[in-house]
């Protein structure tokens, strides 16, 4: 009998000792002591969670990389482990519970933006995925790749202040700072090739209605019509705030524009030509 106080003490003990050495040493504060007594609810809380994120990143199946995966899921179940504790923290409290999960959210944000960036996510701008996406191919190293994604966390954190902000000046210079003259402009071919191959067949479709195609050759035309619109599409994305060396920019361009360009520009005063002369003509 007289080992009975003992053996509880020591009991004791041991249990505490366990629940210490499995408490996550990333809980913070109160958050040990709600984590300690209902684990398992904040353990299941924080699952279901993080289930149905992983679930979603899975299926829409950006992130292809196991690790990264991996890796990404540690942060946000650690994320909402300490959300979920504040449900038995602040249990007759929903403002508190509320703003304490917020501070949370906040503090994870840019760590969880960076890796689900580097990993594939969408996230940040439509310019900084594609420029991740053809890394590859515009050879960004990993320091390159690196501040891209903390221009992917800085855009982010823009856009949730203001969705409706034109990201362009500030990503222009960002990328101007990371990548070289040659990479960005090899991405500007990459970002406008769609709406230029668009533009280049609109250009032809005009030479064809006017019949202004005679003498040319519709392979070397496509190839210079091409060329010229890539051209001008650049220097109007590249001087987008700057109006006086936009237009300066598009002169130049267009004072060496190829012969169906030319005819093209010509359409208008033709027509306005013809106009006053059917206006006038009298017998």
């Amino acid at each position: 009998m007289k080992l009975k106080k003992p053996l509880n003490a020591g009991l004791f003990l041991l249990v505490s000792l366990l629940a210490t050495a499995q408490t996550p040493s990333f809980l913070k504060g109160n958050e040990v002591q709600a984590y300690q007594q209902h684990a398992s609810d904040v353990t299941l809380l924080a699952n279901a969670t993080v289930g149905e994120e992983m679930a979603r990143m899975t299926l829409n199946g950006h992130i292809r990389d196991a690790a990264k995966l991996a890796d990404i899921r540690n942060l946000l179940y650690e994320q909402e482990l300490r959300k979920a504790t504040y449900h038995f923290i602040h249990p007759d409290d929903e403002v508190a519970r509320y703003e304490s999960r917020q501070r949370i959210t906040k503090e994870y944000r840019k760590p969880l933006v960076r890796k689900l960036f580097l990993a594939g996510e969408i996230v940040g701008s439509y310019n900084c995925r594609m420029v991740m996406r053809n890394k590859d191919t515009l050879r960004l190293s990993p320091t390159q790749q690196a501040a891209m994604a903390e221009v992917a966390v800085e855009v982010d954190q823009r856009l949730k202040d203001d969705p409706a902000m034109d990201l362009r000046g500030y990503e222009l210079a960002a990328f101007r700072k990371i990548m070289s003259a040659r990479q960005v402009d090899f991405y500007l071919t990459l970002k406008l090739h769609d709406e230029v191959m668009g533009q280049m067949a609109a250009s032809w479709t005009k030479l064809k209605d006017h019949q202004l195609d005679y003498g040319l050759d519709s392979t070397a035309v496509a190839a210079e019509l091409y060329r010229y619109h890539l051209s001008r599409d650049k220097a109007i994305y590249l001087n987008y705030n700057n109006e006086e060396l936009r237009n300066e920019s598009v002169r130049v361009i267009n004072e060496a524009a190829p012969l169906a360009i030319r005819r093209i520009n010509a359409i208008p005063a033709a027509q306005k030509a013809k106009a006053a002369y059917n206006g006038s003509f009298s017998w």
